[in-house]
């Protein structure tokens, strides 16, 4: 490509590169903006104030961007999409979700000025982090030589971008974006890059900036995958043409645009894979953006930098992310092979959720006591009613889901076997360095592993289970890969490696909630669970369905509800809620207790009344948190209160018993064999149980508690006997009975009580 073909032209003479970037069309008088008067009702400085953004932040942000013209179209797009922006709220709205009626972007929408910084702040956010999206900001800020005194801190721009980011989380821009950066990205390999130097950023933007106004006529950008998201910015915001090119001149993709029939020079060419400092010298007017470096596998550090890569359609994720890899798994024997996998995988998941004798030794029953994917479409049946549900690219191959399905009916040992098997015939056909040992460990395009896409897919199925979306937002292409490389393990490559206990059922305690945010938010850091209940990131909010509603049923309780935005209470914005420090059976604060009763014989269930306080109440109680390691907190926690004092039970911790606590056989009663009699100890409410000598060793606790979830909630939670000086509580196994008769419970209580001191049972039918 000769340098004609590569020159720009300027509608207001001719630029010249000064230190590898444009010259400014002039600059601000900031002289004059520093004596100028701004007016901002009180109102409007307590919705700023609620955001953490100061005042200064927006104005300094506004002047940077009223050089910016969005397009015609791209203006009502960035209107539209706030408009669509909604908020839920918590029980008794203690707390609220997404973006309420006077979030501060509310206000910034009322002018051109705050829609141009909406686009920007909220378009970056969906392609980088959210401290690089400041990052960009604060360099395309020093780019007009402010003084000292009028630029805002980093941690001022962080807010800024907090505030908008998530705005374009639903719309069509992200899928743009991975339709871009596809072009860019090798098919069947990985591709996960940190970004290009936010300075380089910052001046690629400002190009647009001027191609937008009307400063130059028509722009280039060299570079990598940052360039896809400045071409997606470029046509559907700015209603710009653009084309994008190979290194070549051959051009790849040119979307249609209002200004496509007006001109037949395209405004913005990117050319992907050109990054020469020597295209400088030879062109005025071409932006190089460097490409970033690549992720290392494993180093969780690094990860939380990559690119998001935009989102991806639910009906061809696999496919757009895994590619080549992926694509031979639906044909020939590799379609059944794949099948027997995922239907075997199902089947072993089945056997975790409802507790089967089969999985009761050693080997297995630290997994199932951590095991948290417990709702209907993450196991058996569920799970394959789940893959057609979300995703249909796998129905494309009969045979594959034909073999999924005979899987299913297969016992625990049957379908640990088979999986073995399929699991190393897949391995011995893939051509990953994981399944051969002679590729080398980290080559420049390294082809995923089909046996590790089993399992990634068995990830993508539980977390998608359990999702409840208030709005669609796609998962991103960056978060899917996530999932990948969590399961890429170098031990895999060793004899003693059990591609079951060691590859299959690892992971399969993580929270849903941060299952949830990698998925959808692209972010690659796996935070242990620190008892959130709700958590933001990258402009998402992820809550659970225990601070909405108070049910004992599974399906409820582990949702994970999803909407763009914050976390609000009493107007202010925050990052996450956790369940309070202060543990429910803490002699601080008035609490009531229960009441023991007598041992007694139980052969065909509990013959007592149903004990629950007939004057308890509930509410959602909600306090700031300022030690905690995220900047902006808050703690929740339901107070149960009766006549005779209250006790504290937090969400999180409900949503984290409950799958411990309900019992295994669903048999509703049908033709179950007699269980044997046993005797137990029978307790009086819900209240906290405090041994002053009352409570036999190893006699089972026997609660009736039928008529009240908030009951059940709190027998869950403090399934401990506390001593009278209310030393250490002694904790013990407690099971919820669900929908099964007494002969089934009594099975189980009677397995436990010969495994442990002692069992707690919750009497619901």
């Amino acid at each position: 490509m000769s340098a004609g073909d590569l020159e720009g032209r300027s509608l207001s003479g001719p630029q010249s590169l000064t230190g590898g970037g444009l010259q400014q069309q002039g600059s601000l008088d900031w002289v004059k903006l520093a004596g100028s008067s701004v007016n901002f009702t009180v109102d409007v400085l307590a919705r700023m104030s609620a955001a953490g953004v100061e005042a200064l932040t927006v104005c300094a942000a506004e002047a940077i961007l009223s050089r910016l013209k969005l397009g015609r179209i791209g203006e009502s797009r960035v209107q539209e999409a706030v408009l669509q922006l909604k908020a839920f709220s918590s029980m008794n709205n203690a707390l609220w979700f997404g973006f309420g009626v006077k979030h501060v972007i509310k206000k910034l929408a009322e002018s051109s000025e705050g829609l141009c910084c909406i686009a920007v702040c909220a378009s970056l956010s969906e392609f980088y982090s959210t401290v690089d999206t400041a990052r960009i900001l604060r360099e395309l800020f020093s780019q007009y030589n402010a003084p000292l005194n009028l630029t805002p801190a980093l941690r001022q721009w962080t807010n800024l971008v907090e505030a908008c980011e998530g705005a374009l989380s639903a719309t069509i821009f992200p899928v743009l974006i991975r339709e871009i950066t596809r072009l860019y990205l090798p098919d069947g390999s990985f591709g996960l890059k940190s970004r290009s130097e936010p300075a380089a950023i910052a001046k690629a933007l400002n190009g647009l900036v001027q191609v937008s106004n009307g400063s130059l006529e028509s722009v280039q950008f060299l570079g990598g995958a940052d360039c896809g998201w400045i071409a997606a910015f470029a046509h559907w915001l700015l209603d710009l043409s653009v084309e994008i090119r190979d290194t070549t001149g051959e051009t790849l993709y040119r979307p249609a645009t209002i200004n496509s029939s007006k001109r037949r020079d395209p405004q913005v060419v990117i050319i992907f894979g050109g990054s020469t400092t020597a295209d400088l010298q030879l062109v005025g007017r071409i932006f190089v953006v460097p490409s970033g470096q690549s992720l290392v596998r494993g180093n969780e550090s690094t990860q939380g930098d990559a690119l998001s890569y935009g989102r991806v359609q639910w009906d061809c994720v696999i496919q757009d992310v895994f590619g080549a890899p992926f694509k031979a798994m639906l044909h020939g024997d590799l379609a059944i092979l794949c099948g027997t996998a995922l239907g075997c995988a199902a089947r072993i998941f089945t056997s975790f959720v409802t507790d089967d004798e089969e999985i009761h030794s050693d080997k297995w029953s630290s997994i199932r006591l951590a095991w948290t994917y417990v709702n209907m479409g993450s196991h058996g049946r569920g799970f394959l009613n789940t893959v057609r549900q979300w995703l249909p690219e796998l129905g494309q191959s009969q045979a594959l889901m034909d073999s999924m399905e005979h899987n299913l009916s297969r016992t625990f040992e049957e379908a640990i076997n088979e999986y073995q098997q399929a699991i190393n015939e897949l391995a011995a056909s893939c051509s990953c360095f994981a399944c051969q040992p002679s590729v080398p460990t980290h080559p420049q395009h390294q082809p995923f592993c089909q046996a590790i896409l089993v399992e990634t897919i068995g990830d993508l199925v539980q977390i998608a289970s359990a999702l409840d979306m208030k709005t669609k937002v796609l998962p991103t292409r960056c978060g899917v890969e996530g999932l990948y490389w969590k399961r890429l393990k170098d031990e895999r490559t060793e004899e003693c490696f059990d591609c079951v206990a060691d590859g299959l059922l690892t992971g399969r305690n993580r929270d849903p909630l941060l299952g949830a945010e990698v998925l959808l938010s692209g972010r690659q850091i796996f935070t242990p669970s620190t008892g959130q209940s709700a958590l933001t990131s990258s402009g998402l909010c992820f809550y659970l369905d225990t601070l909405v509603s108070i049910s004992a049923d599974l399906e409820q309780c582990n949702l994970v509800h999803v909407v763009p935005g914050r976390i609000e209470w009493n107007g202010n914005l925050y990052e996450d809620v956790h369940d309070f420090p202060i543990e429910p059976y803490s002699p601080l604060g008035p609490q009531y207790y229960a009441i023991p009763g007598q041992i007694e014989t139980l052969a065909s269930g509990p013959n007592a009344e149903d004990t629950i306080s007939l004057d308890l109440t509930c509410d959602l109680v909600v306090q700031e948190s300022i030690k905690r390691y995220r900047d902006k907190s808050v703690m929740a926690a339901y107070r149960m209160a009766t006549s005779g004092g209250r006790i504290m039970v937090p969400p999180h911790r409900v949503a984290a018993k409950l799958p411990r606590s309900l019992s295994a056989p669903d048999c509703r009663g049908r033709q179950c064999a007699e269980g044997g009699s046993f005797e137990v100890f029978s307790v009086k409410g819900e209240g906290l149980m405090v041994n002053r000598g009352e409570y036999p060793p190893k006699v089972p606790i026997l609660r009736v508690l039928r008529k009240s979830i908030p009951a059940q909630w709190i027998a869950i939670t403090n399934s401990a006997i506390i001593p009278a000086d209310f030393g250490e509580p002694e904790w013990y196994d407690c099971i919820l009975q669900s929908t099964q008769c007494f002969h089934c419970l009594s099975k189980q209580v009677l397995r436990i009580r010969d495994m442990s001191e002692t069992v707690t049972i919750v009497a619901t039918l």
